[in-house]
């Protein structure tokens, strides 16, 4: 999962007033948004929209769009004349004369001093002095189009106890213009094959929490889409970000245990180390969002943070595994006892030792993944609480029930096959 640069002051949002100049219709992406817009004689688009993305949803008239882009995009028209620029990262400002711009580069003059700084790593403020960004028309029309000024990124987690996983799951909505905003009932879309983008370039704003997600229907697939409603008007003050939590789940942890995969050499007597990973399974009772979910055990009053599982597939009433952190309570080593040929066809003697340094029951799954294939297997130990059972052709599935600080020995025979 990516930690993304949160701001200490954490707000609460207020109803306020915005002098917003259109309704905005927005299906908003990781990267970028699409936008319906319906506009009355002389008025503009409300974000600069994407090059060769403004499509019109009534109008049959030619448009001349060839100053919209020019504005938006091209430094040169502002050469030798006073701007001002901020940086996209920490929102460090200049003032100064532009003396020159190319694709990569611009110079600016500062108290007598030339500075020359990367395109990509500023934006240009237009200030009142300075032409608006976006277009403007004359005619009544309604557009779609995309633009980069609108986006947003899943903030996913799990806390989790000894019994319960509650799925949190929010969306961090970032208006990057300096335009105030209302959206009608935003759509918030995941496009999982989109670039993410780098967190301390978008959240580095003013941050503030909603209070009216309550109404928020959770996620929805549609059409293969993986979206969230949010079932309500959001009001975005510029260059504000907004913290939307969305429906959370409750739910059951079954089967805790620790989880390791195993290749061991055959050719070789030494104990291999063997390192567990803690997982637990639970069914899921409503569509979530997939993704990277950061883990949290909830201790007492405090949330200790765990590891980072990723998950998918996650449709109501399916089964998924959480991949928590890894044990800290086995220790286990394997070890070749014997082997009939260092070649196949070979019949392979293993143990596996294990020892509970918990006062706690401790469930373990090993999977043998072997060096070929499985005719037979036996347990040797004859351990009451020993299972083994075939995975695949090559894979070896062995369980045990450790009960608190228990340590014990586990034989087992392979006869292995071309």
């Amino acid at each position: 999962m990516r930690f993304y640069y949160i701001p200490a002051c954490l707000l609460l949002i207020a109803p306020f007033e915005l002098a917003a100049a259109n309704t905005i219709k927005a299906a908003i992406g990781l990267n970028s948004s699409q936008l319906i817009e319906e506009l009355d004689q002389e008025a503009e688009l409300s974000l600069m929209p994407i090059e060769g993305s403004i499509i019109p949803l009534i109008n049959t008239q030619p448009i001349d769009l060839g100053r919209i882009y020019d504005q938006g995009k091209n430094w040169q028209r502002h050469i030798n004349q006073p701007v001002k620029v901020i940086n996209r990262h920490n929102e460090q400002t200049y003032e100064g004369r532009l003396l020159s711009s190319n694709h990569d580069l611009f110079e600016l003059l500062v108290a007598g001093h030339v500075m020359q700084l990367h395109l990509s790593d500023y934006n240009l403020v237009m200030d009142y002095q300075a032409a608006k960004l976006t277009p403007l028309f004359s005619l009544n029309d309604k557009f779609t189009y995309q633009t980069y000024d609108l986006s947003w990124q899943p903030q996913l987690s799990i806390f989790l106890d000894n019994e319960y996983a509650v799925l949190k799951q929010s969306a961090l909505i970032q208006n990057a213009s300096y335009k105030d905003l209302i959206l009608a009932h935003p759509i918030l879309q995941l496009k999982q094959h989109h670039q993410t983008p780098q967190p301390s370039m978008k959240m580095a704003r003013g941050l503030q929490l909603s209070d009216m997600a309550t109404e928020s229907s959770g996620v929805d697939y549609v059409k293969n889409e993986i979206t969230v409603p949010t079932n309500q008007d959001i009001r975005l003050g510029a260059r504000q970000t907004l913290l939307f939590p969305f429906k959370e789940q409750k739910l059951k942890l079954n089967q805790i245990r620790s989880v390791a995969e195993i290749h061991p050499n055959p050719r070789s007597k030494v104990q291999h180390e063997i390192q567990f990973e803690q997982r637990a399974d639970l069914i899921l009772e409503q569509d979530a969002m997939p993704g990277s979910y950061q883990t949290f055990w909830q201790y007492k009053d405090y949330l200790l943070p765990a590891g980072i599982t990723q998950l998918k597939h996650l449709r109501q009433g399916n089964q998924v595994t959480l991949k928590i952190n890894q044990s800290q309570d086995i220790k286990a080593e394997l070890t070749l006892i014997e082997a009939s040929s260092l070649k196949l066809p070979s019949n392979q003697t293993w143990q596996l030792s294990l020892s509970n340094l918990s006062n706690q029951h401790q469930k373990i799954d090993v999977f043998h993944n072997a060096n070929g294939l499985i005719d037979d297997y036996q347990d040797l130990s004859k351990q009451p609480l020993t299972q083994l059972e075939m995975r695949s052709a090559y894979r070896l599935k062995l369980s045990y029930q450790l009960v608190p600080n228990e340590k014990v020995n586990i034989k087992y025979k392979l006869n292995l096959t071309q």
